[in-house]
């Protein structure tokens, strides 16, 4: 052994770090320093018997990850793992390496370096949950401030109504305001989580925005242009058209924020098909046919030093109460129709928000519905909500429609009050019930009575709630007035055109 040998093998035997070499077709090692004792908890000579045997040492979970690269190491060799010592203990291990080529052509050796990452992981799950930490803190705070505002709100102008009787009805107008503004609010942290109810359909993205266009235009300061640029033959996409009009107005309202002197507006849709490589270079977009849908401004744009925290609820680069849920709802949105949103922005040069939505599949036309005579006798509604004062204010506004109701506390009690009953129209159903929620309770009601329509009704959902298009089912989000209530009965029971 030469003195260059000699030194380096000392200087790696010293290594923290597993250094290793291996033979071509990893039948065997040829050398790995002693810190795979210290790593592994194994002696080198049972990797020298056995050159799989550092296997054993890799977690159940990842062994066949690793396995498979270490099979094709050959071609590169680049992995992260978890190793389990015989004592029990555990560490996390970064593995890197690559052949060493032969002076006649072919791979001469393998040659690697193992080190210990534990450290580096656990410091980064440290800024990972802090990071988590700041970001429900922010949202507590922000909830925490717009609730108690509206709550402020309501008691001042019930105290107002009580002292002053004259005046009470203009009184329980305001607080009817104010609790459609925390049904608005509700909707859009709602918005940020997949909780949110979503029925969806498919649509013409570029359609829709035009239709939009002249709201849009109304909520802009006259000094900011609205420009449309659409693809002229659109791909379909799946979405709720509510949230779809939702996610238009927030990024509108962010543009005209960040053009407060005036600029340019533009909305664009376009064709796109992301092969591999363009999906790489987005994490989180899957690679096939997309609809991108881009909301770009001529404003003031956003520093590196925020981008990246612009989607994260009640974050605001602005200093204005109350900002910061535009962003995070838009997430939602997007993200909750199995799509991906982006930014492009820098200061001086504006902000795009891309948003990438799946192409669907165009539904088979269906055939018109027969005309179904008026009934001559009041229908009967099956009413389902566990909470007993809703329950008491959904079945009287019924009642007072002419409707004959049923009432039940959850979807069990819901089926047995179903036996013996009259045919059921309608089923007004709150979604999550104890013991039997909504939709289980629609689905086992829709074979007992052919026809049966259904209206569900929550401020809180655990997924979607079936597809727009259906003339059958209806959703109605928590809080409503009465004659919201009752606009979307008759629209469900109202005789179907031929």
């Amino acid at each position: 052994m030469s003195d260059c040998d000699t030194v380096f093998r000392h200087l790696v035997d010293e290594l923290r770090a597993v250094f290793w070499v291996a033979s071509p077709d990893r039948s065997a090692v040829l050398y790995c320093s002693p810190a795979y004792e210290e790593l592994w908890g194994r002696p080198v000579a049972s990797l020298y018997a056995d050159p799989r045997s550092w296997l054993d040492g890799v977690h159940p979970d990842d062994r066949e990850r690793v396995a498979a690269a270490w099979d094709r190491a050959a071609g590169g060799y680049d992995v992260e793992y978890r190793v389990i010592r015989p004592d029990g203990s555990a560490a996390h291990i970064h593995d890197r390496g690559h052949a060493v080529p032969a002076d006649e052509g072919g791979v001469q050796r393998l040659v690697g370096i193992a080190s210990d990452v534990t450290e580096v992981r656990r410091l980064e799950e440290q800024l990972l949950h802090a990071q988590k930490m700041e970001s429900l803190g922010r949202l507590a705070g922000g909830v925490a401030h717009e609730v108690n505002n509206l709550l402020t709100i309501v008691l001042g102008q019930a105290r107002l109504a009580h002292e002053r009787p004259a005046e009470a009805a203009v009184r329980l107008g305001v607080i009817e305001d104010t609790a459609r503004r925390g049904g608005e609010l509700t909707a859009r942290l709602l918005g940020i989580t997949r909780a949110q109810p979503l029925r969806a359909g498919v649509l013409d993205l570029g359609a829709f925005a035009r239709r939009q266009a002249p709201e849009l235009r109304g909520q802009l300061d006259p000094r900011i242009e609205l420009e449309c640029a659409l693809e002229p033959e659109p791909w379909p996409v799946r979405a709720d058209a509510d949230q779809i009009r939702r996610l238009l107005t927030a990024l509108a309202a962010n543009a005209a924020e960040a053009m407060p002197d005036g600029g340019t507006l533009t909305i664009s849709t376009a064709n796109v098909t992301y092969d591999e490589d363009g999906a790489r270079r987005h994490p989180g977009l899957a690679p096939g046919d997309h609809v991108v849908l881009t909301v770009a401004d001529t404003g003031t744009g956003i520093g590196e030093a925020h981008r990246s925290r612009v989607f994260e609820p009640f974050f605001s680069t602005r200093p204005r109460v109350g900002a910061g849920l535009g962003l995070a709802t838009c997430y939602g949105i997007v993200t909750r129709a199995g799509g991906h949103i982006r930014l492009d922005s820098a200061p001086g040069r504006g902000t795009a928000v891309i948003c990438a939505f799946p192409r669907a599949q165009r539904p088979a036309p269906t055939p018109a519905a027969e005309p179904c005579a008026a009934p001559s006798h009041p229908e009967t509604v099956l009413v389902a909500e566990d909470e007993p004062m809703v329950r008491e204010l959904v079945t009287g506004a019924l009642r007072d429609l002419g409707y004959r109701v049923i009432e039940a506390g959850d979807g069990l009690e819901a089926l047995a009050a179903a036996d013996g009953a009259p045919p059921i129209a309608l089923l007004v159903t709150d979604v999550a019930m104890p013991r039997m929620g909504g939709r289980e309770l629609a689905a086992r009601l829709r074979g007992r009575f052919p026809g049966l329509r259904t209206l569900f009704v929550s401020g809180y959902t655990d997924g979607a709630l079936g597809d727009a298009g259906d003339p059958a089912t209806a959703f109605l989000p928590k809080p409503f007035m009465s004659a919201e209530l009752a606009a979307a009965v008759r629209g469900l029971l109202a005789p179907e055109p031929a």
